[in-house]
């Protein structure tokens, strides 16, 4: 299933958040943005980007650390 980048920090937020994360958006916003090789401060800021399969297992594997 694919998802848009808002969707998949949405995702990464809540499963932080669950397992008692402080600054769980933060975290995950810094977890999507090492693993599509962007800059944080841009996530939002550059055209929509759609999570392949690939960097969607590869964030989850982070979270879930």
């Amino acid at each position: 299933m694919r998802m848009d980048l808002r969707e998949i920090i949405n995702e990464a937020t809540s499963r932080l958040t669950a397992s008692r994360i402080e600054n769980a958006q933060v975290e995950a916003e810094w977890i999507v943005a090492h693993v599509l090789s962007k800059d944080r401060s841009l996530l939002y800021a550059t055209p929509p980007h759609e999570i392949t399969p690939s960097e969607h297992d590869c964030i989850d594997k982070l979270v879930r650390r």
